[in-house]
């Protein structure tokens, strides 16, 4: 059976938004934005578990979004749900800033420049999931050094909504 890629999972994404289309964006993009800090939290908290590993009982949490005893099978996941959320929460949102006042000519090449971004950041995704296949645990050491590329995806869609959300910052009088 083929694998699912992170590109498969960010057209699944947009396929699953479009019965629930957007009337406005920025709230979404902020909500985008509070999961992805949840997420490096979980990042943080298991490369402090990994550095302290009897520092927690069986199945304590590990941050907000992972328990001690799952650590391996989220990471190896997180690059899928990173894709995700771009499909899903962050590019439909984008498109839909125009129901926040912003002019559509601006949503628009906010969105050209977004969907470049995010070609990128699917393919880093994808990258990191090859790489990660079926070994979660493979990722430990570079965690627990702080060098892993899986916090750089999460910090590579945070900047996507930011920029987004920026957008609007600008146009405030």
């Amino acid at each position: 059976m083929p694998q699912v890629t992170c590109h498969d999972t960010f057209a699944n994404a947009q396929l699953k938004r479009r019965p629930y289309p957007l009337k406005a964006g920025a709230y979404k993009l902020r909500e985008a934005r509070h999961r992805l800090l949840r997420m490096m939290e979980t990042v943080d908290a298991i490369s402090d578990y990994l550095r302290e590993p009897n520092s927690l009982m069986k199945g304590a949490a590990l941050g907000p979004c992972c328990t001690k005893d799952d650590k391996a099978c989220w990471l190896r996941n997180l690059p899928k749900q990173v894709a995700d959320m771009l499909g899903y929460d962050i590019q439909p949102s984008i498109a839909a800033l125009t129901g926040d006042g912003i002019a559509e000519k601006m949503v628009l090449a906010e969105l050209a420049g977004a969907r470049a971004r995010v070609d990128q950041l699917l393919v880093d995704c994808e990258a990191q999931r090859t790489r990660l296949k079926g070994k979660g645990k493979s990722e430990y050491g570079a965690i627990k050094s702080g060098q892993t590329d899986l916090y750089d995806l999460l910090v590579g869609a945070d900047r996507i909504a930011e920029h987004a959300l920026q957008l609007g910052r600008r146009l405030a009088p």
